[in-house]
């Protein structure tokens, strides 16, 4: 029987994001299993997970095949030998470490999600975190970065006891 991989397929270092920001990313994982064909060989037990067989491609593209109870059947004459076989989704992700910007968290589907806020600087902050996709018997961690801007309002002053007074938005320029 053939042993899938969960394989990360997206990038790991994601767009800046700006306090206030909504996000919802896929990280997109599937597993995938090398196999070489015999000679002459055409069908592959995949057991029961042959249902979510999604891909099968070789160096030369994309394979036709059929599904036939946990058996994925391909031409006898595939070239090459060599196939990866990718299969939907049965993965569960999670954190491992680090952590997303403030507001953002990583659900079991693997989708990064929330509305970045709170960020406690006046200049770009970068977050660094992992996550970790595992089909039940193998795992496979993927480290991301994600720069994070936030929004900065500067201070206003009002002239405290004047009549009519107006707000003064204070500024850097002395």
């Amino acid at each position: 029987m053939v042993t899938f991989t969960p394989r990360w397929s997206c990038a790991s270092a994601l767009d800046p994001v700006s306090e206030g920001d909504n996000v919802s990313v896929p990280l997109t994982v599937a597993d995938q299993a090398t196999v070489v064909l015999p000679a002459n060989d055409s069908a592959i037990d995949v057991g029961a997970s042959a249902n979510r067989v999604l891909l099968i491609e070789s160096d030369a593209g994309s394979i036709p095949f059929t599904i036939s109870g946990s058996t994925i059947v391909v031409s006898p004459n595939a070239s090459p030998r060599t196939i990866v076989i990718t299969r939907g989704p049965a993965c569960v992700v999670s954190l491992l470490r680090g952590s997303p910007p403030p507001g953002l968290s990583v659900n079991d589907q693997g989708i990064l999600t929330g509305r970045v806020g709170n960020i406690r600087s006046l200049t770009p902050i970068t977050y660094q975190f992992a996550v970790r996709a595992s089909n039940g018997t193998r795992v496979q961690d993927l480290e991301f970065t994600i720069r994070a801007t936030p929004v900065v309002t500067p201070p206003v002053w009002q002239t405290a006891g004047l009549p009519n007074s107006t707000p003064v938005v204070g500024t850097d320029d002395g």
